[in-house]
């Protein structure tokens, strides 16, 4: 049996430390510099974080196009990734090696895995067409105008994955690697030993033309790993009208449940961490949780919002899950926190904890909060449809 590389399914995907991002936003204090040239890296600066600020309201309105751009792409499928720190459980990851092609390309499905809550697989390009080897990055879309054939579609046994990443590929040298492509498993489809995916591939882009509308479809059975999962129900955990009801975890992902006074279409935002400081990111917001813009909850109801992050590594003891009142370009030292839960990975236990603190935020009760909200004049606003945030 050949040796299977788990890390590189998912090489280099995680989210970006923002520490880095704070030391890079410091001034220049330690390099004397005349004030010409100062004044200069200062417009730069600026104009950079411009740029940076459009970029990501790109990515928030359009991922698939975010990560399909050079250089930054890489990035942003980073910053978009679930399942990031799934290959550092034993036995996830497993080889496929199925290949089909056309008179273009040959597509290989490297490696996949699946945990019950998602598939994850890779896939490698080899061009057989010399145009393709003057790209950086291909990438496929939903449809290309004039031609009925799906650009890209997924299907598990037999039925359509109600949710799926668009593959990427960069470039490697002679032949070109996707990123990790995320499909959502079809309800009802956690429990079966083994699943039959296809994938079909009916177009490649390149600098934005039309490369190939030949179809390509792979095919290939895998074993569905569940056991690492876990999931939990919490009582009487909560601090100031905000309650943690249950938790559970996947190598892929790592969610929460909790309740509260609703006070506003947007919810809550949460951020979670490991117990060594690993960042395992924002609430994604996956299926809509924590967007009520659909009218559901009214001042007075209880609210419920899911909140989904990055799945822990293995050998995760605990994980820290903060709640705020603001998002994070809007966070600093004297905002509030509504409260903070520690779970406890190996005994199911959680405990409110108040680390933030320590960080320079303060402690809100998001009762008194929803209290206030509800008393405030409140702005005439339209029902939407309740679709996610990107």
């Amino acid at each position: 049996m050949c040796e299977i590389d788990k890390t590189r399914l998912f090489e280099g995907i995680t989210y970006i430390d923002p520490a880095f991002v704070e030391e890079a936003n410091k001034p220049l204090e330690r390099k004397p510099a005349h004030i010409i040239w100062l004044k200069k890296a200062g417009a730069l600066a600026a104009a950079f974080l411009f740029v940076v600020a459009v970029l990501f309201s790109i990515n928030a309105a359009f991922p698939a196009f975010a990560e399909s751009l050079p250089l930054v792409g890489e990035i942003f499928r980073q910053l978009n990734s679930i399942g990031s720190n799934a290959p550092s459980y034993e036995g996830v990851v497993q080889g496929i090696g199925v290949s089909a092609g056309n008179g273009q390309y040959e597509a290989t499905v490297t490696d996949a895995y699946c945990d019950g809550n998602y598939v994850f697989f890779g896939l490698r390009l080899v061009a057989k067409d010399t145009k393709l080897l003057k790209m950086e990055t291909l990438y496929t879309e939903e449809a290309v105008e004039g031609h009925d054939a799906p650009g890209w579609s997924i299907s598990i046994n037999g039925k359509g994955a109600p949710g799926y990443d668009l593959p990427v590929f960069t470039r490697k040298g002679s032949y070109f690697e996707s990123n990790a492509i995320r499909v959502n498993l079809p309800e009802g489809m956690g429990t079966e030993e083994t699943i039959q995916v296809e994938a079909f591939m009916g177009n490649l882009y390149g600098r934005g033309q039309v490369l190939s509308t030949d179809p390509v479809s792979l095919c290939f059975d895998m074993a569905m790993n569940t056991r690492y999962n876990q999931q939990e129900q919490v009582q009487n955990v909560e601090i100031g009208g905000l309650e943690l009801q249950n938790w559970g975890c996947s190598p892929s992902k790592l969610s929460v449940t909790l309740a509260y006074h609703y006070f506003d279409i947007a919810g809550v935002y949460a951020h979670a961490r490991t117990d060594g400081g690993l960042d395992l990111g924002e609430d994604t917001h996956e299926n809509g949780g924590g967007d009520f813009g659909d009218g559901r909850y009214s001042f007075g109801d209880t609210a419920l919002q899911e909140c989904t992050f990055v799945g822990p590594p293995e050998g995760t003891k605990t994980v820290v899950i903060t709640v705020y009142k603001e998002p994070p370009a809007d966070r600093a030292a004297g905002s509030a926190a509504f409260g903070e839960f520690t779970v406890d990975l190996e005994t199911g236990n959680v405990r409110v904890t108040d680390s933030y603190l320590e960080e320079g935020f303060t402690h809100q009760s998001i009762t008194e909060y929803a209290r206030l909200q509800a008393q405030a004049p409140q702005p005439e606003m339209p029902v939407t449809s309740g679709v996610p945030r990107g």
